[in-house]
Formats: C-alpha cells, structure tokens, sequence
C-alpha cells in the first residue's frame, strides 16, 4: 500500500513546477512510498512536457481545459492510491521534513482528518494560514475594501479570524477550523466519504468549505508548526487579476449561500457589488482630477468585470467522466484469467484520461502497486444474488458516470445474478444509476436449473438488452446477438489486444539464455503454446501432431502458463486427460511446463520461441487474448481456420463490413489448416521450421496487424462508446 499521495494542480507555472517537485523529492523520507500525480489545467508553458520529461515518474492528467481547482484535485486523489493524500500547490517548496512530520502527526492523532504545515514567504517571513470560521459580520469586512480603511485594520473581530488572539507556539500543534490550502495533508477515508473538494467552487473557498464538512463529520484539523512550507502565493491567479477577484468574491457568496442559507448568501453577493460600485465611483473621480489615469484606467477595466457577473456562480466546463468509470469484473490479478487481464489492461490505458475503479471479488490478494493509476475495490466474496445489492451499494457511495461490466459466465461461477445487474442498478439507483455497458468475452450460457433449454439463451440476452450497449470482442459473437433479435445500433464489435505486453525484442544472447532454461539446443525448433488449458484449445491434437514429429530431431513443445485458472470446471478433467495422453504418447521429454509466468516473464518467453500454435476447435478468432499476445510479439502464429459457418454469414451480410477488414488482416498474419486435424498441424510446422522467409513474412503481417489493435485503441474505442452514449 502506498503511503503518500501527492497531487499537484499546475496552470502557467512550469519553472516553480519544476521547483516544486524537486523539493517534493528531495524531503521524501527513507522507507515512505510515494506517488506523484500532476494535474494541469490547460497550461501553453509546456508544463506537461517539462513533467514528463524530468519527472517520468511522476503521473500527468493533463486537461484539455481550465476545469477549476477542486475539479483538477478531485482528478488528482481519485487516480491515487495512498493512504494519506497531500495537496501541494506548484508555488509550494518543501523545507526539510515536512513530510515526514506531517505523516508522523497524523498517525499519532487518528482523529485528525487534516494537518497543514507553517508556511513562509518567499523572503523568510510568516504566512498566515490558521483561520477560524467566518461570521456574516467578518465577511462583511474581511478582503472588502472596508480593510483598507484604519478603523478596520485592527479589529478584534479579524484578528480571531486570523488567529492572531492565539500566540504562535512554533512547537506545540494547534486544532483550528480550516487552514489556507497552499499544502495540507488529508486521510483518504475522509476524501472517500465526504466525495472529496465541492466542485461547484471554481477556485477559492474551497478548502475553507472542505475543512468545515471535514469538522461536521466528526475529524479535526490541526496545524503543525514543525513542518515548514515556503509558498509563493497567487502564482498562477495572478495571471488574471479580474477573474481572481471575480472567483475569490463569487466564491465567498457560494460559501456563505451553502452554509449560512441563500437569504444572507444573497445579501452577502450585494453588499460585495456595492463596494466596487464604491471602488467605480472612487477610481473614476480620481481618473477625473488625472491622478495616476492609466492606473485608474486599469482599476476601472477590472471593476467593470467583476460587476457585469454580478457575482452569479457561472458555468465552467467539466471534464468527461467526472464521476469516474468503474470496471466490474469477477476475475482479476493475480487471479489468472484472459478477462482479468484485459480488464487490468483497459483500467490502465482509460485511467490515462479518467478515474476508474475496478470493483472485483475478494479472491485473490489486494495488491495496490505504486505505479498503478485506478484503484482495485474487492468487496464481494460470492457472485449470486447478494453481488447485486452490493454493487448497487457500492455504486451509490461512490457514483460513476459509466459501469462496465465484464461478462463471462464462467466467471462468475455460472450464476446468472450477473446478468439481472442492469435492470437491478435501473431500478434501484433511477436516475443516479450509471450509464450501463456490457463487455460480453463470450457468449457461454449461465447454469439456472435443470433442462432449462432456451431459458439459458434468453438470460443472455436480457443481460445484451437491459445494458445501455452491448460490446462483442468477435465476430462470431456479433452475428449471435444479431441473430438473437439485438438492434446493430445497441451493440459495438471491439476487439481484444494482447494481455501481455511486450517488452524489448532479446538479443541473441538473452535468447540463446531463455533457450537454455529449457534444455533447448541451438538447432532446435521451439513451438510454444501460451494460455489456460481449455478443451476449446485444442492442445490436444497439437499433443497428437508433436507425436507425429517426435522422431525427427530438434522438436520442443514449450507450454508456458498451462494453468487450468479458477473459472471454468471443466478445465480440471481436461488437463487430466492431457497429462494421460502426454504420458501415453511418450511425449514427456519433448515437452517444457514454465508454469506461472509474470508478464514481463511470459513477454520474455515469447520472444525465445520460434513459432507459436493454436489449434483452436472453433477456429481463429479475434476474441482470443493469448493469439493476440502472440501476434503483439511478431512470434509466427499457427492456427485454424475460421469454421464454415461463420464465413458464409460474413460473405453474404453488408452488416460485417467493418469485421472482414480486421480478419482480412489477422488471415495475412496467420498460418492456418484445417480443423482437428493433427496431420495438417504436423505438416504446417514442418513448414514453418524449413522456411525461415515465411516465419519472417509472418512475423512482420503479425506486428502491422496489432498496431490496429492496441490498448490505446481499445480504449479510444470504448471512450467512444461511452460518449456516444
């Protein structure tokens, strides 16, 4: 688990960014794991470039437009992972151990909820940032024009506000009711159940709101003295004087609307227009009597904007998918499983540009990973129909724009719960229920009870219709559901990349290396075969064909991976089976079991074969996650041909258009034969291992062929549906 998140919203300040971060590195204590997430709001400095280029560690959100300051960090903390979340602005410099003094507080107060540090100015002096809360009377003079005047300056009233009747002890920390958001730290249980900052604030006022929810559910805020700060202030909004005073004064009406009610919100919004018609009338007399004109000039320019918003909070835009995505899925690493690993891939490339949660059952380990970008929630122990009403509970504390599900049945142990979910969240959450797509990894039917026949068939289907849209990975699947009466318009065809992704191609010696492990000699032809061991595979009959060759020399059958995974029953009895042929056949000498591989292992395994086969009994297709790892790393790829069926309906139909493209593709980077059919399978590699220029020609049809189909497409793809929509 991480321990420390840091997020920095950035606009227009790339020098001080850079300052900023190289402080943050240089305070980090040994042995506190941190990530970094910067969020920039539009910035033309080359603020964005500068982070990605200095800072590769560091995570970038960076935003198509000015969203606000408690939008961009609602972005930043939801894409982290961290235990405590510290909120930094770019102007901030830490001084030596801020950090670790912050985190040690806080875990020796667990009901502190926020602990912000000293801050400094620039030159060395003190920065004020404890606050009480503001009484109507204070908001009537605090930051007003009235302060300008002496009999204002000094008032009892302003100094309790500033905590200037408590003396500073530079030791000792001290609760107080906000603290100026330059740099606090913040629980992520608070964050999680509060929603994080109010959004309907652009800038300003939003700590001070924060921090006043933060004391109303029962935490506290402290300031710590012994952490130091040195802020620059204003940086960033001083690039726009009039919309600063336009947002600070907006900002303070909002706040006192929320808090106080819209009657003294409302008045508050008029006495603050009255006092720039005063500043109107007071700088146009002086512009009269030409005292300082261009000034006065200036001052006018900035009043006459502030008074043509009259104050109103106005509409700012909003990034796509405020609420987040979240991704349901009853597998996921490291619970081996093809949908678990494509869920795990599109979380990572659509957290690029949204946040994303993947909710997921309780087997397998939590494991938060520093560099990971979405947060893993495993919540439900059993998939049946309890999982319904705790994905709608989990749905209602933390609301998401859009909720994909992954569906295999087998993954879901067969229950057909899962496929009620749509019409359930439908009922349940009305109009707060996310917009509903469902990622169909196969079309195999649930188990409902005995002889339930069509029944079966129908449960799918419901699943296909009550989502918002339907996505098939294959085109076997999108004829299916087409046939099953599914409107071309409700469903989306997006097929699946590789798993694994790949690494840098071995040099020869790496390869010569990865050989060995396996006992491989340096004129032997290595086949591979990567995935679970399923009877739809067909490893059979490539057990039959290696058989067939196994008194020609230099033949290894390498199997990496070669688990049965935890979601389909009858992988158990057929790996069984495979082990008796194998036994059978004498093949065990010809044959090398990697077992469970990483993928940054299995990328490396892959890249020592010299081909790769897939005898699949349905034939090719582009729903399989292990052929398209395979095609990723340019190995040659053996494989079956598409069954008959299935080229009849893609030949005579306009609807497949957009299908035949991608498989007149992926049949230029594949050898195929016949199905079930060993004898081909055993003449197709002989082939294969005498023809080096069509190994090469394959290699090169295989790589052009998953440029189409990347995880940054994929996404792209799905990013597109979700708008759409």
């Amino acid at each position: 688990m991480i321990d420390l998140s840091v997020v920095i919203v950035s606009y227009n300040v790339a020098t001080l960014l850079e300052d900023c971060l190289n402080s943050l590195y240089t305070d980090v204590p040994e042995g506190i794991s941190l990530e970094v997430v910067v969020v920039d709001n539009a910035s033309h400095d080359g603020s964005v470039e500068l982070v990605k280029q200095k800072f590769p560690q560091v995570f970038v959100i960076p935003n198509s437009e000015n969203y606000g300051f408690p939008v961009a960090c609602n972005q930043g903390w939801q894409r982290t992972n961290g235990n405590y979340v510290f909120f930094l602005n770019p102007d901030a410099r830490l001084e030596p151990g801020a950090i670790s003094t912050l985190l040690t507080f806080m875990e020796q107060h667990p009901r502190a909820g926020i602990c912000g540090p000293l801050l400094r100015y620039g030159d060395g002096s003190l920065q004020s940032n404890r606050r009480r809360f503001p009484s109507f009377k204070l908001a009537l003079i605090e930051s007003t024009v009235l302060q300008r005047y002496k009999p204002f300056k000094n008032l009892s009233l302003l100094k309790r506000y500033y905590f200037e009747d408590v003396p500073l002890n530079f030791a000792r920390p001290q609760e107080v009711d906000w603290l100026v958001g330059a740099a606090f730290i913040v629980r992520r249980a608070i964050l999680e159940q509060l929603g994080g900052f109010d959004e309907r604030f652009f800038m300003y006022s939003e700590e001070m709101d924060l921090c006043r929810r933060v004391k109303s559910a029962g935490w506290e805020v402290w300031f710590e003295p012994r952490a130091a700060v040195t802020h620059l202030e204003g940086r960033s909004s001083a690039q726009d004087v009039p919309r600063r005073h336009i947002n600070f004064n907006t900002s303070k009406a909002s706040y006192f609307r929320k808090h106080h009610g819209m009657v003294i919100g409302w008045a508050l919004r008029q006495y603050l227009l009255m006092t720039y018609r005063y500043q109107f009338l007071e700088e146009g007399a002086k512009l009269l009597v030409r005292h300082k004109p261009q000034l006065r000039r200036e001052r006018l320019s900035l009043i006459r904007a502030v008074l043509a918003t009259r104050l109103l909070p106005s509409k700012f835009p909003r990034p796509s998918f405020s609420k987040g995505l979240c991704l349901l899925s009853a597998e996921f690493p490291p619970q081996p499983g093809g949908v678990g690993d494509y869920t795990a891939c599109l979380a990572s490339e659509l957290a690029q540009v949204a946040s994303v949660r993947v909710l997921t059952g309780v087997r397998g380990k939590e494991e938060q990973l520093v560099a990971q970008t979405y947060r893993v929630v495993r919540p439900i122990k059993v998939w049946n129909w309890g999982s319904l009403r705790q994905v709608a509970s989990y749905l209602e504390q933390y609301p998401a724009d859009v909720l994909n599900i992954q569906y295999q049945s087998g993954a879901y142990e067969l229950h057909p719960a899962v496929n009620f979910l749509p019409l359930y969240l439908k009922r349940k959450l009305g109009r707060n229920c996310p917009l509903i797509v469902t990622t169909f990894h196969d079309l195999r039917e649930p188990y409902l009870f005995p002889k339930a026949g069509k029944v079966r068939s129908w449960v799918n289907l419901r699943l296909m219709k009550d989502s918002d849209v339907a996505v098939v990975t294959n085109e076997e699947d999108y004829h299916n559901a087409l046939e099953g009466g599914v409107t071309a318009s409700h469903l989306k065809l997006i097929p699946i990349g590789s798993n694994i992704t790949p690494l840098e191609p071995l040099i020869e010696a790496e390869k010569k290396a990865e050989r060995g492990k396996w006992g491989a000699g340096e004129d032997d032809f290595l086949v591979g075969y990567f995935g679970l061991l399923n009877h739809s595979k067909g490893v059979d009959n490539l057990l039959d064909a290696l058989s067939l060759l196994k008194n020609e020399k230099g033949w290894k059958l390498v199997i990496i991976g070669g688990s049965t995974g935890e979601t389909d029953v009858t992988n158990h009895p057929y790996a069984l089976q495979l082990f008796a042929q194998i036994e059978r056949l004498g093949l065990a000498e010809y044959i090398h079991w990697t077992g469970y591989l990483s993928s940054s292992e299995t990328s490396r395994a892959l890249y020592a074969l010299d081909a790769v086969a897939f005898p699949f009994r349905d034939g090719v297709s582009l729903r399989r996650g292990s052929l398209m790892a395979a095609l990723a790393h340019g190995i040659p790829v053996l494989t079956t041909n598409r069954n008959s069926a299935s080229e009849a309906w893609l030949t005579n139909s306009l609807a497949y258009d957009n299908i035949r493209e991608a498989l007149s593709l992926l049949d230029n980077s594949v050898l195929s034969v016949a199905l079930e059919n060993p004898t081909a399978l055993a003449e197709a590699l002989r082939k294969l291992r005498t023809e080096p220029d069509l190994r090469a020609s394959l290699s090169s049809h295989a790589l052009a062929f998953s440029r189409h189909f990347d995880w940054q497409t994929i996404a792209k793809s799905f990013l597109e549906v979700f708008s759409a929509c």
